[in-house]
């Protein structure tokens, strides 16, 4: 439990930088290109044995390294996108709520994967959690011609997340670093291939603030995904995927709200507080099923 806590409280360091990208005009893209160079050079110092290219490329999960590296970047400017057309709210909300799809993958691809009523009782109590401490009253419309722009967020991001945990099968403890190396390579090709075409259609110029902010933000984002891949390898956790994923999600939501009240001074509404109370108990419930 104390890796998926260390993951939570990086994640909302990292909800503090999205705010101080916002307030700096950084460019979320080279920031976060940024970012994954500087989580791969931190993979390959970690790295404590000879590298063995021939090992790597045979290995059970260089696939899912090289998938989830694209998604992760690939996801992250379609979440952008999908922010400008349909709102931060809207985006925010579908793509924590988008943990209901491994979910419901785990219990239908692993026949050991730990199910019962009180654990799909804790889900529901999360999904409305989430729903109404991240909404307000008249929060939650959009256009639907964007309805493809939700859909591929809601399940681009539960792709990311049945890779990522199925990837926990494959990993020897000694490949972890090995593992996230090509991760993060993945990523950072993918986002020079972004970037490149920018650079040539849209005319973006590289700014040194995007960069210098994307090597403080590679930091926390690198461990961040370090912790949250060693609690799902964690003994408590095994077999029980249907639980670790909606308490990550129930417990960033309710995390990055007090963040929001403590610091930015952000008012919540008596739906949020209700909304709040429900994920605290939707925690409780599956935490009950996790000891």
């Amino acid at each position: 439990m104390i890796y998926l806590a260390i993951s939570i409280f990086l994640f909302n360091i990292l909800v503090v930088f999205f705010k101080l990208f916002e307030k700096y005009n950084i460019n979320n893209l080279q920031a976060l290109l940024t970012n994954y160079i500087v989580s791969t050079l931190l993979a390959f110092y970690f790295i404590e044995d000879t590298i063995n290219i021939k090992n790597i490329i045979e290995s059970e999960w260089i696939y899912h390294s090289i998938f989830i590296g694209i998604l992760f970047i690939s996801i992250f400017n379609i979440y952008a996108f999908c922010v400008q057309k349909v709102g931060i709210t809207i985006t925010s909300v579908i793509n924590k709520m988008s943990f209901i799809v491994p979910v419901i993958a785990s219990i239908i691809l692993y026949k050991d994967e730990s199910f019962s009523l009180s654990i799909l009782i804790g889900i529901v109590l999360a999904l409305i959690g989430i729903y109404f401490s991240s909404t307000n009253n008249s929060s939650f419309k959009f256009n639907n011609k964007y309805i493809w722009l939700i859909a591929i967020i809601f399940f681009g991001q539960g792709l990311v997340d049945i890779i990522l945990n199925d990837s926990k099968f494959h990993i020897n403890e000694n490949e972890t670093m090995l593992f996230f190396l090509m991760l993060f390579i993945s990523a950072s090709i993918t986002g020079l291939i972004i970037l490149s075409f920018q650079y040539k259609f849209r005319k973006v110029s590289i700014k040194l603030k995007n960069l210098i902010w994307g090597i403080i933000f590679g930091i926390p984002n690198f461990y961040s995904i370090l912790y949250f891949l060693k609690a799902l390898q964690s003994t408590e956790f095994i077999n029980k995927s249907s639980l670790i994923l909606p308490l990550n999600s129930v417990g960033v939501v309710v995390s990055t709200t007090l963040v929001g009240v403590i610091i930015y001074k952000e008012i919540l509404t008596r739906r949020n507080v209700v909304g709040i109370l429900i994920s605290i108990l939707s925690i409780l419930v599956i935490y009950y099923n996790v000891i």
